[in-house]
C-alpha cells in the first residue's frame, strides 16, 4: 500500500510539472506561445507570500483620479517591441516589467535620477526552467508560475536585459542561452524582499497603482476569443468576457487605468503591432470577474508589508542595500521594516520637522512614542528585544509632485541596527 501511495504522489506530482496550461491553435499560430503561465495550487503560492500586516492606511479619494499611466515615465519606449515570440515567457515578462518600474520610480523619487533601466525576463525564464528536469526544462514553450518568477528574483535578483538579452526562439531557454556568470553577479544588486495578493476590487488596484510607492500590478488572466480579438483591434479593447477553455493561462501587467474608456491599461508581451501599440484595455468588469481575471500579485524591493485591503502603503524603500533601510513617509502614514512598525504623525515643512512613532510588527506594542526629529540628521535612538536601533531624519521633501499628490511633502528617513555604545541620545 505504501509503495503504491508513493506512486501515486509520483504521478500527480508529473502531471503538475509537466501537464502545462495548453495554447489555442489560433492564438499560438497568431503569436508563437501565448499562454505559458502555470497555476499553482494555493497551498504552495501560501508557503511563501507575505503575511499582512494590521497596519491602517488613509483610505485614498479615486474621484481626485480619471487616469493613470506607470508607464509613461517608467518604463523604457521601447518596452513594446520585446516581444514574447515562442516561448512560455509570459510570466517572466510581467514579473521584469513591474521590478523595472518600481526600480524607475525609486530612482526618480528618491535619487531624482531619470536613467530608466529595464530588467531581463530571460534571467527570470531561464534560472527558473533550470530548476526543473527535462523534458519540461528544455519545452521552452511551457511556462513558470508566478511563485516561479517571484522565488527567482527574491533569492537571486534580477540584472538588466542589455546584461542578460532576451531570446524569442524555440530554443531560448537552452542551456546555450543560460546567463553568464556576471548577469548573476549583477543580479545580486536587485531582489525583491516578498509579494503578496491584494483583492481583485477595482478600487483596490486603482489605489495600489496611485498610492505610493505606485506598484503595477501582476495579473494571471484567461486567454478567451474577447483577448484574440482585441489583440487584432488597433483599440486594444477587451470589454465582454469572450469564450475559453478556462485552462489556457497568461500572465499581464496592470500599469495604470483610464475612466473615459472605463479600462485598465495592460501591458502585453505581442509586440506594438498587437492591440494598442502592443497595450490592452481591460474593462473595470473584467478585473472582478474570476473566468477572466483570477490571480494578482504585488511586489516590494524590501520587507514593507502592503495592505491589500485597500491597496494603500507607505514609503518607497531605498535599494542601494547599504546596510541600512531609507524610505520616505507621508504624515499620517506608516509602513514595516524590519518587523518595526515606524509610523509618521506629523511632517512640518517650514520648521523641518518631524514626529514618529515605532511599534512591534507582530504585537501591535508600542516601543518607541514621540520621537522628534529635526531634518538634516536629527536622530533618537532605541532599542527592540536585543538591537539597538537609530532613526534619523535626513529631510522634508516632496514626493510623488509629478503626480498632483495632495500632501506632497514627507519624511526622508534612514532606519539603522546599530551597537548599543555607538547611541549618544
Amino acid at each position: 500500500m505504501k509503495v503504491l501511495r508513493l506512486m501515486l504522489i509520483l504521478v500527480i506530482t508529473s502531471i503538475h510539472l509537466f501537464a502545462q496550461t495548453p495554447v489555442k491553435s489560433n492564438t499560438k499560430g497568431k503569436f508563437g506561445s501565448v499562454g505559458g503561465l502555470v497555476l499553482d495550487c494555493d497551498d504552495k503560492i501560501n508557503m511563501y507570500l507575505a503575511l499582512t500586516g494590521s497596519t491602517k492606511s488613509r483610505k485614498i479619494d479615486l474621484t481626485k483620479y480619471s487616469r493613470w499611466d506607470l508607464s509613461e515615465q517608467f518604463l523604457t519606449k521601447d518596452w513594446n517591441t520585446k516581444v514574447q515570440g515562442f516561448q512560455g515567457s509570459c510570466t517572466s515578462f510581467a514579473v521584469a516589467n513591474c521590478i523595472s518600474i518600481q526600480r524607475n520610480i525609486d530612482n526618480w523619487l528618491l535619487k531624482k535620477d531619470r536613467n530608466l533601466v529595464q530588467y531581463s525576463p530571460s534571467f527570470i525564464f531561464n534560472v527558473a526552467k533550470s530548476k526543473y528536469r527535462d523534458p519540461f526544462k528544455s519545452a521552452c514553450e511551457e511556462g513558470i508560475s508566478y511563485i516561479d518568477a517571484y522565488l527567482v528574483v527574491r533569492d537571486l535578483g534580477i540584472p538588466s536585459l542589455s546584461s542578460c538579452p532576451y531570446e524569442p526562439s524555440g530554443i531560448g531557454c537552452h542551456v546555450a542561452y543560460y546567463p553568464k556568470l556576471s548577469a548573476y553577479k549583477e543580479a545580486l544588486n536587485m531582489k525583491i524582499g516578498n509579494f503578496q495578493r491584494p483583492f481583485r476590487k477595482i478600487d483596490v488596484f486603482k489605489t495600489l497603482l496611485v498610492d505610493t510607492p505606485f506598484n503595477a500590478i501582476c495579473v494571471g488572466v484567461y486567454l478567451t476569443s474577447a483577448y484574440e480579438d482585441a489583440t487584432s483591434d488597433k483599440a486594444g479593447k477587451w470589454v465582454k468576457p469572450g469564450v475559453g477553455d478556462g485552462k489556457t493561462a497568461h500572465a499581464m501587467l496592470i500599469v495604470g487605468f483610464d475612466n473615459v474608456k472605463n479600462a485598465f491599461k495592460v501591458l502585453d508581451w505581442q509586440g506594438k503591432n498587437s492591440g494598442d501599440q502592443g497595450v490592452i484595455w481591460m474593462d473595470y468588469s473584467l478585473i472582478e470577474n474570476p473566468t477572466v481575471v483570477f490571480d494578482a500579485y504585488i511586489v516590494s524591493h524590501s520587507t514593507e508589508y502592503l495592505d491589500p485591503r485597500t491597496g494603500a502603503r507607505t514609503g518607497a524603500p531605498d535599494i542601494d542595500r547599504k546596510g541600512d533601510f531609507s524610505f520616505w513617509i507621508k504624515s499620517g502614514y506608516q509602513t514595516v521594516k524590519d518587523k518595526l512598525i515606524i509610523s509618521c504623525r506629523y511632517v512640518n515643512k517650514e520648521t523641518k520637522k518631524a514626529v514618529f512613532k515605532v511599534s512591534d510588527f507582530g504585537t501591535g506594542e508600542l516601543i518607541k512614542d514621540d520621537i522628534y526629529l529635526n531634518a538634516g540628521g536629527g536622530s533618537r535612538c532605541f532599542s527592540f528585544g536585543e538591537d539597538t536601533y537609530k532613526i534619523t531624519l535626513v529631510e522634508i521633501a516632496k514626493r510623488g509632485s509629478q503626480f498632483n499628490i495632495l500632501n506632497r511633502f514627507a519624511s526622508v528617513v534612514k532606519l539603522e541596527k546599530i551597537n548599543a555604545g555607538q547611541c549618544d541620545n
